[in-house]
């Protein structure tokens, strides 16, 4: 299964962290193979922090 986190400019580092590990937790813990992939409209998303983050997917190429 995947998932597909949005990331918009200037979102929450820790927010978006947790969708990452705790997903990451369901195949450890539960036996689920869930593939979180990240997504936006530019391949460099800033966070409210300043920290850049390059995404997998652009929007544009989301089905």
């Amino acid at each position: 299964m995947k998932l597909l986190l949005f990331l918009a400019k200037g979102f929450e580092t820790m927010e978006a962290s947790v969708f990452v590990d705790v997903f990451g937790w369901a195949k450890i813990s539960y036996g689920y193979d869930v593939e979180v992939v990240t997504c936006g409209v530019q391949e460099t998303v800033t966070s409210a922090f300043g920290i850049p983050v390059k995404v997998d997917v652009l929007l544009s190429d989301v089905c």
